[in-house]
Protein backbone atom coordinates (compact mmCIF):
# COMPACT_ATOMS: atom_id res chain seq x y z
CA UNK A 1 0.00 0.00 0.00
CA UNK A 2 1.66 3.19 -1.29
CA UNK A 3 0.61 6.05 1.19
CA UNK A 4 1.90 8.96 -0.72
CA UNK A 5 0.10 11.06 -3.49
CA UNK A 6 2.63 13.55 -4.64
CA UNK A 7 1.75 15.76 -7.62
CA UNK A 8 5.09 16.54 -9.95
CA UNK A 9 7.85 14.54 -10.63
CA UNK A 10 8.58 13.23 -6.61
CA UNK A 11 6.66 9.55 -7.46
CA UNK A 12 7.65 7.08 -4.79
CA UNK A 13 6.55 3.20 -5.26
CA UNK A 14 6.43 0.15 -3.20
CA UNK A 15 9.62 -0.90 -3.83
CA UNK A 16 9.98 -3.51 -0.78
CA UNK A 17 7.24 -5.37 -2.29
CA UNK A 18 9.28 -5.16 -6.33
CA UNK A 19 12.62 -6.03 -4.33
CA UNK A 20 10.66 -9.54 -3.09
CA UNK A 21 9.15 -9.89 -6.68
CA UNK A 22 12.69 -10.07 -8.12
CA UNK A 23 14.12 -12.34 -5.60
CA UNK A 24 11.67 -15.30 -5.93
CA UNK A 25 11.46 -14.42 -9.87
CA UNK A 26 15.37 -14.65 -10.11
CA UNK A 27 15.77 -18.02 -7.69
CA UNK A 28 16.18 -20.67 -9.81
CA UNK A 29 14.65 -22.71 -7.09
CA UNK A 30 11.54 -21.25 -6.91
CA UNK A 31 9.15 -22.02 -9.62
CA UNK A 32 6.11 -19.98 -9.05
CA UNK A 33 4.26 -17.00 -10.77
CA UNK A 34 4.62 -14.61 -8.94
CA UNK A 35 2.86 -11.04 -8.62
CA UNK A 36 2.63 -7.49 -6.63
CA UNK A 37 -0.76 -6.13 -6.04
CA UNK A 38 -0.42 -2.67 -5.33
CA UNK A 39 -1.83 0.47 -4.63
CA UNK A 40 -3.18 3.71 -3.06
CA UNK A 41 -6.54 3.29 -2.03
CA UNK A 42 -8.45 0.54 -2.82
CA UNK A 43 -11.16 -0.44 -0.44
CA UNK A 44 -10.68 -3.71 1.57
CA UNK A 45 -13.20 -5.42 -0.53
CA UNK A 46 -10.93 -3.74 -3.85
CA UNK A 47 -7.81 -5.35 -2.56
CA UNK A 48 -9.34 -9.04 -1.67
CA UNK A 49 -11.48 -9.14 -5.34
CA UNK A 50 -7.63 -8.48 -6.30
CA UNK A 51 -5.71 -11.27 -4.79
CA UNK A 52 -8.39 -13.91 -5.01
CA UNK A 53 -8.41 -12.83 -8.86
CA UNK A 54 -4.91 -14.19 -9.21
CA UNK A 55 -5.56 -16.95 -6.71
CA UNK A 56 -1.76 -17.17 -4.84
CA UNK A 57 -1.07 -20.71 -2.77
CA UNK A 58 1.62 -17.81 -0.74
CA UNK A 59 0.55 -14.28 0.32
CA UNK A 60 3.25 -11.92 1.12
CA UNK A 61 2.38 -8.95 2.77
CA UNK A 62 4.49 -6.16 2.96
CA UNK A 63 3.40 -4.37 6.02
CA UNK A 64 3.89 -0.68 7.51
CA UNK A 65 2.33 2.01 9.86
CA UNK A 66 -0.02 3.19 7.25
CA UNK A 67 -1.16 -0.87 5.95
CA UNK A 68 -1.48 -3.14 9.20
CA UNK A 69 -4.75 -2.49 10.66
CA UNK A 70 -6.24 -3.03 6.31
CA UNK A 71 -3.80 -5.83 5.64
CA UNK A 72 -4.19 -7.88 9.53
CA UNK A 73 -8.19 -7.67 8.14
CA UNK A 74 -6.92 -8.86 4.92
CA UNK A 75 -5.15 -11.59 6.11
CA UNK A 76 -7.90 -12.73 8.90
CA UNK A 77 -10.52 -13.06 5.74
CA UNK A 78 -8.14 -14.82 3.10
CA UNK A 79 -7.05 -17.41 5.98
CA UNK A 80 -10.57 -17.57 6.89
CA UNK A 81 -11.65 -18.12 3.39
CA UNK A 82 -9.09 -20.84 2.56
CA UNK A 83 -6.86 -22.49 5.93
CA UNK A 84 -4.68 -23.91 3.09
CA UNK A 85 -2.87 -20.76 2.25
CA UNK A 86 0.47 -19.26 3.36
CA UNK A 87 0.05 -16.12 4.66
CA UNK A 88 3.38 -13.96 5.59
CA UNK A 89 4.22 -10.68 6.37
CA UNK A 90 7.49 -8.73 5.89
CA UNK A 91 7.91 -4.89 6.01
CA UNK A 92 9.51 -2.57 9.05
CA UNK A 93 5.84 -3.53 11.23
CA UNK A 94 5.82 -7.39 10.90
CA UNK A 95 7.70 -7.69 14.44
CA UNK A 96 6.40 -9.84 17.29
CA UNK A 97 6.47 -6.53 19.18
CA UNK A 98 3.93 -5.07 16.87
CA UNK A 99 1.86 -8.65 16.56
CA UNK A 100 1.73 -8.54 20.60
CA UNK A 101 -0.36 -5.12 20.28
CA UNK A 102 -4.03 -5.50 21.27
CA UNK A 103 -5.15 -4.58 17.85
CA UNK A 104 -3.21 -6.80 16.41
CA UNK A 105 -2.59 -9.75 19.00
CA UNK A 106 -5.13 -12.43 17.24
CA UNK A 107 -3.18 -12.28 13.96
CA UNK A 108 -1.11 -15.11 15.50
CA UNK A 109 -3.87 -17.33 14.40
CA UNK A 110 -3.80 -16.65 10.90
CA UNK A 111 -0.22 -15.39 9.76
CA UNK A 112 2.13 -18.05 9.32
CA UNK A 113 5.26 -16.09 9.48
CA UNK A 114 6.75 -13.60 9.55
CA UNK A 115 9.97 -12.33 7.98
CA UNK A 116 12.68 -9.68 10.25
CA UNK A 117 14.67 -7.62 8.44
CA UNK A 118 16.21 -8.33 5.26
CA UNK A 119 13.80 -10.35 3.15
CA UNK A 120 15.27 -11.57 -0.01
CA UNK A 121 16.78 -14.76 1.53
CA UNK A 122 13.92 -15.16 3.52
CA UNK A 123 10.99 -15.52 1.67
CA UNK A 124 12.72 -17.67 -1.12
CA UNK A 125 13.68 -20.25 2.12
CA UNK A 126 10.27 -20.14 3.30
CA UNK A 127 8.46 -21.18 -0.21
CA UNK A 128 11.30 -23.88 -0.46
CA UNK A 129 10.77 -25.80 2.54
CA UNK A 130 7.76 -27.59 4.36
CA UNK A 131 5.61 -25.43 6.70
CA UNK A 132 6.54 -28.03 9.41
CA UNK A 133 10.58 -26.97 8.76
CA UNK A 134 10.04 -23.43 9.06
CA UNK A 135 11.64 -22.83 12.50
CA UNK A 136 15.13 -23.89 10.73
CA UNK A 137 15.23 -20.60 8.66
CA UNK A 138 16.74 -18.12 10.41
CA UNK A 139 15.23 -14.30 10.27
CA UNK A 140 11.15 -15.70 10.92
CA UNK A 141 9.06 -15.76 13.59
CA UNK A 142 6.97 -17.79 13.76
CA UNK A 143 3.25 -18.32 15.80
CA UNK A 144 4.00 -20.43 18.87
CA UNK A 145 0.51 -20.48 21.14
CA UNK A 146 -0.78 -16.79 21.73
CA UNK A 147 2.66 -15.04 20.63
CA UNK A 148 4.94 -15.33 17.75
CA UNK A 149 8.82 -16.34 18.52
CA UNK A 150 11.98 -15.60 16.36
CA UNK A 151 13.93 -18.03 14.82
CA UNK A 152 17.89 -17.93 14.55
CA UNK A 153 18.45 -14.05 13.89
CA UNK A 154 20.32 -13.87 10.26
CA UNK A 155 23.40 -12.81 9.66
CA UNK A 156 23.07 -9.58 7.28
CA UNK A 157 23.59 -10.47 3.14
CA UNK A 158 27.16 -9.23 2.56
CA UNK A 159 26.62 -9.53 -1.02
CA UNK A 160 24.50 -6.99 -2.36
CA UNK A 161 25.63 -7.25 -5.77
CA UNK A 162 24.36 -10.35 -6.05
CA UNK A 163 20.35 -9.49 -4.89
CA UNK A 164 17.95 -9.35 -7.97
CA UNK A 165 16.59 -5.70 -8.87
CA UNK A 166 13.34 -5.06 -9.80
CA UNK A 167 14.99 -2.45 -12.33
CA UNK A 168 17.04 -4.45 -14.16
CA UNK A 169 14.54 -7.24 -14.52
CA UNK A 170 11.99 -5.04 -15.58
CA UNK A 171 9.88 -6.01 -13.06
CA UNK A 172 9.61 -2.18 -11.72
CA UNK A 173 7.06 0.58 -12.23
CA UNK A 174 7.71 2.77 -15.24
CA UNK A 175 7.88 6.87 -14.51
CA UNK A 176 8.05 6.61 -10.69
CA UNK A 177 10.96 7.88 -8.45
CA UNK A 178 13.08 5.05 -8.54
CA UNK A 179 14.49 4.32 -5.46
CA UNK A 180 18.10 3.23 -4.72
CA UNK A 181 20.32 1.54 -2.12
CA UNK A 182 23.76 1.92 -2.13
CA UNK A 183 24.73 0.69 1.22
CA UNK A 184 22.43 -0.90 4.29
CA UNK A 185 22.43 -0.79 7.85
CA UNK A 186 23.22 2.15 10.13
CA UNK A 187 26.47 3.36 11.72
CA UNK A 188 24.34 4.55 14.41
CA UNK A 189 21.78 2.93 16.47
CA UNK A 190 19.63 5.79 17.85
CA UNK A 191 16.59 4.48 20.14
CA UNK A 192 14.21 6.60 18.61
CA UNK A 193 15.22 5.26 14.82
CA UNK A 194 14.27 1.87 13.39
CA UNK A 195 17.36 2.00 11.14
CA UNK A 196 19.62 0.12 13.80
CA UNK A 197 22.97 -1.72 12.43
CA UNK A 198 22.04 -4.90 10.76
CA UNK A 199 25.89 -6.09 12.75
CA UNK A 200 27.86 -5.34 9.32
CA UNK A 201 28.98 -1.97 7.97
CA UNK A 202 30.84 -3.39 4.83
CA UNK A 203 26.67 -4.19 3.28
CA UNK A 204 27.58 -1.73 0.08
CA UNK A 205 26.29 -2.09 -3.11
CA UNK A 206 29.67 -2.39 -6.07
CA UNK A 207 30.29 0.34 -8.36
CA UNK A 208 29.55 -2.10 -11.26
CA UNK A 209 26.21 -2.56 -9.24
CA UNK A 210 25.09 0.54 -8.83
CA UNK A 211 26.21 1.35 -12.67
CA UNK A 212 24.00 -0.93 -13.71
CA UNK A 213 20.80 0.10 -11.22
CA UNK A 214 21.37 3.46 -12.99
CA UNK A 215 21.32 2.72 -16.53
CA UNK A 216 17.92 0.64 -15.82
CA UNK A 217 16.33 3.67 -13.85
CA UNK A 218 17.03 5.67 -17.15
CA UNK A 219 15.78 2.96 -19.47
CA UNK A 220 12.81 2.66 -17.07
CA UNK A 221 12.33 6.53 -17.53
CA UNK A 222 12.28 6.70 -13.69
CA UNK A 223 11.76 10.60 -12.40
CA UNK A 224 14.24 10.53 -9.87
CA UNK A 225 16.48 8.93 -7.17
CA UNK A 226 14.52 8.16 -4.02
CA UNK A 227 17.65 7.48 -1.54
CA UNK A 228 16.50 5.03 0.29
CA UNK A 229 19.46 5.09 2.74
CA UNK A 230 19.76 5.73 6.23
CA UNK A 231 21.75 8.52 4.57
CA UNK A 232 23.86 9.79 1.63
CA UNK A 233 27.02 10.86 3.76
CA UNK A 234 26.72 8.09 6.35
CA UNK A 235 28.87 5.51 4.32
CA UNK A 236 32.12 6.56 2.42
CA UNK A 237 32.51 3.84 0.13
CA UNK A 238 29.37 3.64 -0.94
CA UNK A 239 28.82 7.37 -1.50
CA UNK A 240 32.15 7.12 -3.53
CA UNK A 241 30.48 4.18 -5.72
CA UNK A 242 27.67 6.12 -6.04
CA UNK A 243 29.17 9.57 -7.68
CA UNK A 244 31.47 7.44 -9.65
CA UNK A 245 28.88 5.72 -11.08
CA UNK A 246 27.01 8.81 -11.60
CA UNK A 247 29.66 10.44 -13.48
CA UNK A 248 29.17 7.48 -16.09
CA UNK A 249 25.79 7.21 -16.44
CA UNK A 250 24.46 11.30 -16.04
CA UNK A 251 21.10 10.28 -14.73
CA UNK A 252 20.44 11.95 -11.19
CA UNK A 253 21.91 15.55 -13.24
CA UNK A 254 18.89 15.32 -15.45
CA UNK A 255 16.28 14.61 -13.13
CA UNK A 256 16.27 14.92 -8.63
CA UNK A 257 17.65 13.47 -6.11
CA UNK A 258 15.18 13.07 -2.49
CA UNK A 259 17.76 11.67 0.53
CA UNK A 260 18.97 12.19 3.95
CA UNK A 261 22.11 14.24 5.00
CA UNK A 262 23.56 13.83 8.38
CA UNK A 263 25.17 17.24 9.38
CA UNK A 264 28.17 16.39 11.40
CA UNK A 265 29.45 14.06 8.45
CA UNK A 266 28.69 16.68 5.89
CA UNK A 267 32.17 17.42 3.59
CA UNK A 268 32.55 19.63 0.23
CA UNK A 269 32.53 16.35 -1.76
CA UNK A 270 28.55 15.80 -0.77
CA UNK A 271 27.89 19.47 -1.26
CA UNK A 272 29.65 19.43 -4.95
CA UNK A 273 27.79 16.19 -5.67
CA UNK A 274 24.28 17.73 -4.97
CA UNK A 275 25.36 21.11 -6.26
CA UNK A 276 25.29 18.68 -9.86
CA UNK A 277 21.33 18.01 -9.54
CA UNK A 278 18.09 19.41 -8.43
CA UNK A 279 18.53 17.82 -4.29
CA UNK A 280 16.15 17.65 -1.84
CA UNK A 281 17.30 16.83 1.23
CA UNK A 282 16.32 16.29 4.88
CA UNK A 283 18.40 17.08 7.87
CA UNK A 284 17.34 14.77 10.98
CA UNK A 285 18.51 17.31 13.77
CA UNK A 286 15.59 16.22 16.15
CA UNK A 287 16.90 18.11 19.13
CA UNK A 288 19.28 21.03 19.74
CA UNK A 289 19.61 19.50 23.11
CA UNK A 290 23.39 17.35 22.58
CA UNK A 291 22.20 15.79 26.13
CA UNK A 292 19.26 14.45 25.12
CA UNK A 293 20.29 13.20 21.73
CA UNK A 294 23.57 11.03 23.98
CA UNK A 295 20.65 9.75 25.91
CA UNK A 296 19.05 7.95 22.92
CA UNK A 297 22.64 6.58 21.98
CA UNK A 298 22.58 9.74 18.88
CA UNK A 299 26.13 11.03 19.04
CA UNK A 300 26.10 14.87 17.66
CA UNK A 301 27.40 18.32 18.06
CA UNK A 302 25.67 21.36 17.59
CA UNK A 303 29.21 23.18 16.84
CA UNK A 304 28.86 23.73 13.29
CA UNK A 305 25.43 22.81 12.40
CA UNK A 306 24.52 26.74 11.43
CA UNK A 307 27.37 26.25 9.13
CA UNK A 308 26.06 23.11 7.67
CA UNK A 309 22.70 24.17 7.48
CA UNK A 310 23.91 27.33 5.13
CA UNK A 311 26.44 25.48 2.90
CA UNK A 312 23.41 22.88 2.14
CA UNK A 313 21.02 25.77 1.67
CA UNK A 314 22.96 27.16 -1.25
CA UNK A 315 22.98 23.66 -3.30
CA UNK A 316 19.98 21.64 -2.60
CA UNK A 317 16.41 22.21 -0.89
CA UNK A 318 16.48 22.08 2.38
CA UNK A 319 13.93 20.40 5.47
CA UNK A 320 15.67 20.04 9.33
CA UNK A 321 12.99 17.46 11.26
CA UNK A 322 12.57 17.13 15.10
CA UNK A 323 10.73 15.19 16.95
CA UNK A 324 8.08 16.80 19.63
CA UNK A 325 7.11 14.25 22.49
CA UNK A 326 10.82 12.42 22.23
CA UNK A 327 11.11 10.80 26.24
CA UNK A 328 13.46 12.83 28.03
CA UNK A 329 12.82 16.18 26.40
CA UNK A 330 10.24 18.47 27.79
CA UNK A 331 8.08 21.10 26.16
CA UNK A 332 10.51 23.35 27.12
CA UNK A 333 13.24 22.02 25.99
CA UNK A 334 11.43 20.92 22.57
CA UNK A 335 10.70 24.96 22.18
CA UNK A 336 14.01 26.04 22.02
CA UNK A 337 14.60 23.54 19.36
CA UNK A 338 12.41 24.93 17.59
CA UNK A 339 12.68 28.22 17.63
CA UNK A 340 16.39 27.72 16.91
CA UNK A 341 15.56 26.03 13.82
CA UNK A 342 12.75 28.37 12.66
CA UNK A 343 15.87 31.19 12.65
CA UNK A 344 17.69 29.06 10.05
CA UNK A 345 17.40 29.88 6.30
CA UNK A 346 15.66 26.27 5.30
CA UNK A 347 12.31 24.83 6.02
CA UNK A 348 11.41 22.65 9.07
CA UNK A 349 9.21 19.52 9.89
CA UNK A 350 8.33 18.64 13.01
CA UNK A 351 6.52 14.79 13.25
CA UNK A 352 4.73 13.76 16.75
CA UNK A 353 6.80 10.89 18.02
CA UNK A 354 6.56 7.08 17.39
CA UNK A 355 7.00 4.27 18.99
CA UNK A 356 8.20 2.22 16.36
CA UNK A 357 9.75 -1.68 16.73
CA UNK A 358 13.51 -2.30 16.31
CA UNK A 359 13.46 1.18 18.43
CA UNK A 360 11.64 2.57 21.40
CA UNK A 361 9.52 -0.21 21.38
CA UNK A 362 11.76 -2.86 21.97
CA UNK A 363 14.50 -0.83 23.43
CA UNK A 364 13.30 1.58 25.36
CA UNK A 365 14.33 1.97 29.57
CA UNK A 366 11.24 1.48 31.83
CA UNK A 367 12.05 4.98 32.82
CA UNK A 368 10.84 6.90 29.92
CA UNK A 369 7.24 5.60 31.62
CA UNK A 370 5.84 5.38 27.48
CA UNK A 371 1.93 5.40 26.87
CA UNK A 372 1.52 5.32 23.31
CA UNK A 373 -1.29 4.30 20.60
CA UNK A 374 -1.46 0.75 19.63
CA UNK A 375 -2.33 1.25 16.12
CA UNK A 376 -0.47 4.55 15.30
CA UNK A 377 2.53 3.92 17.77
CA UNK A 378 2.27 7.67 18.57
CA UNK A 379 3.67 8.60 21.62
CA UNK A 380 0.96 10.07 24.00
CA UNK A 381 2.98 10.76 27.04
CA UNK A 382 6.14 9.44 28.86
CA UNK A 383 9.88 10.84 30.65
CA UNK A 384 9.33 14.48 30.70
CA UNK A 385 5.87 15.12 28.74
CA UNK A 386 2.69 14.64 30.69
CA UNK A 387 -0.64 13.58 28.15
CA UNK A 388 -1.90 17.31 29.15
CA UNK A 389 1.43 19.08 28.09
CA UNK A 390 1.94 17.11 25.02
CA UNK A 391 -1.25 17.63 23.87
CA UNK A 392 -1.17 21.68 24.56
CA UNK A 393 2.20 21.39 22.79
CA UNK A 394 0.83 19.48 19.40
CA UNK A 395 -1.85 22.16 19.50
CA UNK A 396 0.59 24.79 19.83
CA UNK A 397 2.30 23.50 16.89
CA UNK A 398 -0.82 23.28 14.99
CA UNK A 399 -1.95 26.88 15.78
CA UNK A 400 1.72 28.22 14.59
CA UNK A 401 1.12 26.61 11.17
CA UNK A 402 -2.28 28.58 11.15
CA UNK A 403 -0.37 32.22 12.03
CA UNK A 404 2.42 31.09 9.30
CA UNK A 405 0.53 29.85 6.55
CA UNK A 406 2.24 26.31 7.21
CA UNK A 407 0.75 23.29 6.36
CA UNK A 408 -0.69 20.53 8.82
CA UNK A 409 -1.43 17.06 7.75
CA UNK A 410 -1.64 13.25 8.69
CA UNK A 411 1.35 11.30 7.67
CA UNK A 412 -1.58 8.20 6.75
CA UNK A 413 -3.78 7.35 6.40
CA UNK A 414 -5.03 9.18 2.97
CA UNK A 415 -8.49 10.42 3.56
CA UNK A 416 -9.76 7.57 1.10
CA UNK A 417 -7.84 4.58 2.24
CA UNK A 418 -9.46 1.92 4.46
CA UNK A 419 -8.03 2.47 7.64
CA UNK A 420 -11.33 4.87 9.63
CA UNK A 421 -13.18 1.74 8.04
CA UNK A 422 -11.70 -1.01 9.63
CA UNK A 423 -10.56 0.22 12.81
CA UNK A 424 -14.40 2.12 13.08
CA UNK A 425 -12.43 5.72 13.97
CA UNK A 426 -10.26 7.91 12.62
CA UNK A 427 -6.70 7.86 12.59
CA UNK A 428 -3.10 10.17 11.55
CA UNK A 429 -0.15 10.87 12.60
CA UNK A 430 0.62 14.13 12.46
CA UNK A 431 2.99 16.64 10.76
CA UNK A 432 3.71 20.19 10.58
CA UNK A 433 5.33 21.88 7.86
CA UNK A 434 7.00 25.29 8.22
CA UNK A 435 8.12 26.18 4.33
CA UNK A 436 11.09 29.12 4.52
CA UNK A 437 9.30 30.65 1.63
CA UNK A 438 12.88 32.67 0.03
CA UNK A 439 14.56 29.15 0.29
CA UNK A 440 11.88 27.34 -1.48
CA UNK A 441 11.34 29.86 -4.25
CA UNK A 442 15.60 30.37 -4.75
CA UNK A 443 15.01 26.91 -5.25
CA UNK A 444 12.14 26.61 -7.45
CA UNK A 445 13.18 29.66 -9.92
CA UNK A 446 16.40 27.18 -10.46
CA UNK A 447 19.71 28.09 -8.37
CA UNK A 448 22.06 27.45 -11.05
CA UNK A 449 20.13 29.62 -13.49
CA UNK A 450 20.36 32.47 -10.95
CA UNK A 451 24.30 32.85 -11.41
CA UNK A 452 26.07 34.79 -8.71
CA UNK A 453 22.60 35.25 -6.63
CA UNK A 454 22.78 35.10 -2.77
CA UNK A 455 20.79 32.23 -0.92
CA UNK A 456 18.52 34.68 1.09
CA UNK A 457 18.66 33.87 4.64
CA UNK A 458 22.71 33.25 4.07
CA UNK A 459 25.12 35.33 5.98
CA UNK A 460 26.16 37.57 2.37
CA UNK A 461 22.36 37.71 2.03
CA UNK A 462 21.93 39.05 5.45
CA UNK A 463 24.64 41.32 4.87
CA UNK A 464 23.13 42.62 1.56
Amino acid sequence: MNPWEAPGPFQPFSYAAHRIEAALTANPDVEAEVQVIEGRGQSLDGWLAAVEDFAPDVIGFSAYLWSMPTFVEMARRLKQADPRRMIIFGGPSARPEVMALAPHAGAVGWVDALVIKEGEESICALVNTPQADWGTIPGVALPRGDRFERTAERAPNTDLDGLASPFQLGLAPHGVSAHLETFRGCPMSCTFCQWGDLGNRAQVFSLEALTAELRAFKAAEATGVYLVDAGLNLNSRAFRNFAEAEAEVGFVRDTELVCEIYPSLLKREHLDFLESTDATVGLGLQSTNTELLRAHERPFQMGRFDQVVEALASVAKTTIEIIVGLPGDSPEGFRRTLESVLALPVSVRVYHCLVLPDALLSRAPARYAMDFDPVTLEMRSCLGWTEAALRAETDRLSAMIAERSGLYTTVWPLPHQETPRVLGRPLGTPLWMFPNRAHEDFHRRGRRALGEAVMPGSPAGRRR
